[in-house]
């Protein structure tokens, strides 16, 4: 079996709870799977809980936690993820929105409070094989760079819940009534 290298998007996120930090309500925190292991995504990619060992060794010997941008686009960083932890289901990560960020506040906040805008993509550099008879690609390792907030993930399965629901609401009727009185 020859390993290739080559760059990946897994497409497998979404968001499945958020919340506003009670100690800073610039922060929107956001949590979810940002991949499935053994599970094939919508770009035919498939990678397991050993694919992430190099990047877990990294982050535990003091290495970055990976960006978090919206729709691949790495001048556009949104917000930063806190932890990402391994499970049996795959990768479970925390992390948060910043609202001060004027593309947040202005564009993505109100995509997220409607529920327009859930789904997110992880990316990263990975080695593996393509099993042509299959037509998947199986990463062996897989350098976690980012996730990124995208607007159409290749996991349709996953979905996003808004923890805070009550603080979003109250936050989106003051906004509309500033808007409101600034007619």
């Amino acid at each position: 079996m020859k390993l290739i290298r080559k760059e990946m998007r897994l497409n497998a996120l979404r968001l499945t709870n958020t919340h506003t930090a009670s100690d800073n309500a610039d922060l929107l925190i956001v949590e979810g799977y940002g991949c499935h292991f053994d599970t094939v995504n919508g770009n035919n990619e498939v990678v397991t809980e050993n694919s992430f060992a190099d990047f877990f060794a990294d982050l535990k010997n003091g290495g970055q936690m990976p960006y978090f941008n919206y729709q691949h686009d790495p001048t556009l960083i949104i917000g930063g993820w806190d932890s990402i932890e391994s499970d049996s289901k795959g990768l479970f990560c925390k992390g948060h929105l910043n609202k001060r960020v004027a593309l947040v506040r202005d564009t993505v906040l109100p995509l997220v409070e409607s529920g327009d805008l859930a789904g997110l993509s992880t990316e990263g550099y990975a080695m593996g094989w393509y099993d042509d008879d299959k037509g998947i690609w199986h990463a062996e390792k897989f350098m976690l760079l980012g996730i990124s907030l995208v607007s159409l993930p290749a996991d349709f399965a996953a979905e996003m819940v808004v923890k805070n629901k009550l603080r979003m609401e109250s936050q989106k009727r003051d906004n509309e009534l500033a808007f409101i009185l600034n007619l």
